[in-house]
């Protein structure tokens, strides 16, 4: 109970030495169904590597969210994409799938955070993939079901933590970056 950063890592390091072409993780409380999952695989194929849910409420889609934590995601995603300097609509969103190679560059090494580590992935992704652009490897995929379930842990005096994090990691990446 580390938190799921730490458990991604754990995860990635345990299977690291089996067969797999394609690494995938869902939030536990399974937000987004698995079958939403399946859909994004899709979308992989020799280009694309990098496939993750964006929980767009649209017509003909059901996803069910708090206003309020609607505003403060929509809130933080702006940043996000400012940060990354791509325009991600939603990092924080818990169903993406990596390759395997960019797997390995993105979850065998600790975070360097624990709430934003999503944030970390993308950084982590576009470091990998150094001077490509990413539409040419990557896809944000709008859900078709995605409902809040449950409260989350985040707390509003997490905020405060939540932004240092994020400068913290642009810091890091940003130099590593030059």
């Amino acid at each position: 109970n580390l938190g799921k950063s730490k458990a991604l890592n754990y995860g990635f390091n345990t299977v690291k030495n089996l067969e797999f072409d394609y690494f995938s993780y869902l939030d536990a409380d399974l937000a987004t169904p698995i079958s939403e999952l399946i859909r994004m695989s899709e979308f992989l194929n020799e280009e694309i590597e990098f496939v993750f849910g964006s929980r767009v409420n649209r017509i003909g889609s059901n996803i069910n969210r708090k206003l309020l934590r609607h505003l403060i995601g929509r809130f933080f995603a702006t940043v996000n994409s400012l940060l990354l300097q791509i325009p991600v609509y939603d990092t924080q969103c818990g169903a993406k799938i990596l390759s395997r190679n960019l797997a390995e560059k993105s979850f065998s090494e600790k975070f360097y955070t624990n709430w934003v580590f999503d944030v970390e992935i993308f950084f982590r992704v576009m470091k990998a993939k150094k001077n490509i652009d990413i539409n040419s490897y990557a896809k944000e995929i709008p859900l078709e079901q995605w409902t809040d379930v449950g409260v989350s842990s985040i707390k509003p005096r997490h905020y405060l933590g939540i932004f240092s994090d994020l400068f913290k990691i642009y810091r890091i990446y940003s130099r590593a970056k030059n």
